[in-house]
């Protein structure tokens, strides 16, 4: 079973098969979010508010995506860039693809 944690700045919260840890650094600065995917091939994956256990897979793919809103051409913090936007554009890209695909992407 795992499930992200980070006591300052974050907070964890799982949805179907997704882990997602986001937040904003004191309140103020930049803000970040990682989205953890886990497809699985076979029983179940379980959503256990804030963690995800999986039983019985014969295999698992985890797709793991990250994103914050720094902008580092300027510097500074870019309020037009969403980083759950940018991580949700990531993983839907990689939707329906089998591991073999996206060991070729890379």
């Amino acid at each position: 079973m795992c499930g992200p944690s980070r006591e300052k700045d974050a907070v964890a919260k799982t949805s179907g098969n997704l882990l997602v840890l986001s937040g904003q650094i004191d309140n103020k600065g930049m803000k970040f979010e990682t989205m953890l995917q886990v497809v699985n091939e076979g029983r179940k994956l379980v959503d256990q508010q804030g963690k995800l256990k999986v039983e019985g897979a014969q295999a698992i793919t985890i797709l793991l995506t990250a994103a914050n809103d720094y902008n580092a051409d300027n510097m500074d913090i870019d309020a037009t860039k969403d980083p759950d936007v940018i991580s949700k554009n990531i993983l839907t890209a990689l939707n329906g693809k089998t591991y073999a695909a996206i060991r070729r992407r890379i």
